[in-house]
C-alpha cells in the first residue's frame, strides 16, 4: 500500500503510542484528513489532547477491526507480529503495514533507500554512510529511528539511508536498492518468540522484492555460517577482501587507509561498522578508498554509544546506554583496555543467561560490577557464591549505582554504563537512560 492509497480510507487504526505510532498519527491525520483515525494501546493511556480524543480501549479497538469496521490496522514497531491478536487480525483479511512499509512502497522509485540492520551497530552505521555521503557532496537524507521522522520525508533526495530493526523488517513487502546486515546476536526473544525466528526476520531484508545490493559482514559468525553459501552477498570485515579491520586498522585489500587513532569512535566493533559504511559508499560512489575513509576523520560518536560524559579526578565517566545485549556491553568493555572497570549492569529481566558474559568480563579488566534493575538482581543472587576476580554489588536504582560507582573509582578507571539490559521499567528508552545517567554524574562528582 502506498501513502495515497490512504486517502481512499475511511477509517485507519494505529496499535501503539511509542514514538512511531505518534509520529505516524500526525502524518496520517494530514495525508488522509477525512478518514477517521483512532489509536490503541494495551500499555500507555494518552494525556495529550492531540492523542486522547481518538483514542480507543484495547479491546474495543480489536472488536472493530475483527468486525470490519476499519480498513486499515498500522502497527508500531514494538507490536509483534507473533501476537495472538495480530495473527488473527491477518487471518481474517485485515491490511496490516508499518510506517516502513508504507514509506518504502510509495517513494522506492523515488529514491536510492539504503536500510541497514543488525543487533547492534545500526544506528552508528547508518551514521557513518550518512556522514561519508554528506562530505563527498552527495545528496543524501537520514530518515527513520535516527534522523527525521519517517512519514515525514515525503520528498527524498537522490540518497536515502534508513535504520531499521527486526521489528520493522519481519513483515516488510518491499525491499530497499541496498540491505545491510551488521551481525547477528540473541536478541528481543521476547517479541519474536524463538532466537531463530529473530535471526530470519532480519535476514528478510537480503531476499525481499527490489533489493539490488546485499551486504554483510564476513567476520561475525552466524552471518558467515547462513550466508557463505551464497553468491550475491557483498561481503566486508574479510581480511585480504574490501574493506576489512585488523586489531587497529582499517585495510582496502592489502593496503592500509587508517588507524583507530584517527578515529573518534572506539573499539573494535567500530572498525566494522566503519567497513560496512565504506562498502555501501565504495560501491555507490566509485571514489578513492582512502578518501572515503578520510571523510571519517571528522564524525562524532553519537550519544549514548560509548559517549564520554565527564571526566573527574583522572575517572572517565562513559554513557553506553544503547547497550541492551550482553555482546554489545562485552564489546564496550573490550573498548577501554587496559583501563580498569566500574562496570554498571542490569535493566528490564529477560531472562537471559549472563554466566558465559561474566567468565568473559572475568578475563577484562573489570574492577567491579554494580548490578541494578531487574535483571541486575537477579544475576546479583545468583553469582553469591560464585569466584570471580571482580568485585560486586547491588544498588535499586541507576542513581544510587553512579553513587556507589563513585564511591569505589580510583583515577585511571572507567565507569561505564553498559547495562546489557533494556532500560524500561525505570525509564520509558535508553535515551533516557543515558540522559539520567549523564545528570547524576555532573550532579555527583563536585570538586
Amino acid at each position: 500500500m502506498k501513502l495515497s492509497d490512504l486517502t481512499s480510507c475511511k477509517s485507519i487504526a494505529i496499535w501503539g503510542l511509542g514514538r512511531d505510532g505518534k509520529q505516524t498519527f500526525r502524518e496520517i491525520k494530514d495525508l488522509a484528513p477525512t478518514a477517521k483515525i483512532i489509536t490503541f494501546d494495551e500499555n500507555v493511556i494518552p494525556e495529550d489532547d492531540e492523542f486522547a480524543s481518538n483514542f480507543y480501549s484495547f479491546t474495543k479497538a480489536l472488536t472493530k477491526l475483527r468486525n470490519h469496521q476499519i480498513d486499515c490496522l498500522i502497527r508500531s514497531p514494538g507490536v509483534s507480529i507473533y501476537r495472538q491478536e495480530m495473527m488473527e487480525l491477518r487471518k481474517v483479511g485485515i491490511p496490516i503495514h508499518t510506517s516502513l512499509d508504507l514509506w518504502l512502497s510509495t517513494f522506492r522509485e523515488q529514491t536510492f533507500p539504503i536500510v541497514v540492520t543488525g543487533t547492534k551497530g545500526k544506528s552508528t552505521t547508518s551514521s557513518l554512510i550518512y556522514h561519508i555521503f554528506r562530505s563527498m557532496e552527495t545528496d543524501a537524507i537520514l530518515i527513520g529511528n535516527i534522523g527525521i521522522p519517517m512519514l515525514s520525508c515525503n520528498k527524498p533526495p537522490a540518497h536515502t539511508i534508513i535504520e531499521a530493526s527486526s521489528y520493522q523488517i519481519a513483515d516488510l513487502t518491499i525491499g530497499p536498492a541496498v540491505g545491510v546486515v551488521l551481525n547477528l546476536f540473541q536478541e528481543h526473544i521476547d517479541w519474536h518468540k524463538t532466537k531463530e525466528n529473530y535471526f530470519l526476520d532480519k535476514l528478510r531484508l537480503l531476499d525481499l522484492p527490489s533489493i539490488q545490493m546485499k551486504v554483510a559482514c564476513f567476520s561475525n559468525k552466524e552471518l558467515r555460517s547462513r550466508l557463505q553459501h551464497r553468491s550475491d552477498i557483498v561481503w566486508y570485515d574479510q581480511q585480504d577482501s574490501g574493506f576489512w579491520a585488523d586489531q587497529n586498522s582499517i585495510m582496502f585489500a592489502q593496503d592500509k587507509l587508517l588507524s583507530l587513532k584517527d578515529f573518534q569512535l572506539r573499539g573494535r566493533h567500530n572498525l566494522s561498522n566503519i567497513c560496512a559504511a565504506l562498502t555501501v559508499a565504495y560501491a555507490k560512489l566509485d571514489a578513492d578508498p582512502k578518501k572515503l575513509a578520510e571523510t571519517l576523520m571528522s564524525f562524532t560518536p553519537l550519544d549514548h554509544r560509548l559517549q564520554t560524559v565527564f571526566n573527574w579526578r583522572g575517572i572517565q565517566f562513559i554513557n553506553d546506554s544503547i547497550s541492551t545485549t550482553t555482546d554489545s556491553s562485552l564489546a564496550a568493555v573490550r573498548a577501554f583496555r587496559p583501563s580498569p572497570i566500574i562496570l554498571i549492569l542490569g535493566g528490564k529481566d529477560r531472562g537471559l543467561q549472563f554466566d558465559a558474559f561474566l567468565k568473559l568480563l572475568d578475563n577484562e579488566k573489570v574492577r567491579h560490577i554494580i548490578f541494578t534493575g531487574d535483571s541486575g538482581n537477579r544475576v546479583f543472587q545468583e553469582i553469591q557464591f560464585k569466584n570471580y576476580h571482580f568485585d560486586t554489588s547491588y544498588s535499586a536504582d541507576l542513581q544510587s549505582a553512579v553513587s556507589k560507582a563513585i564511591s569505589v573509582a580510583e583515577a585511571g578507571d572507567v565507569v561505564l554504563l553498559s547495562p546489557a539490559s533494556p532500560s524500561y521499567g525505570e525509564f520509558s528508552d535508553f535515551e533516557e537512560r543515558g540522559r539520567f545517567f549523564t545528570e547524576i554524574v555532573s550532579k555527583l562528582c563536585i570538586f
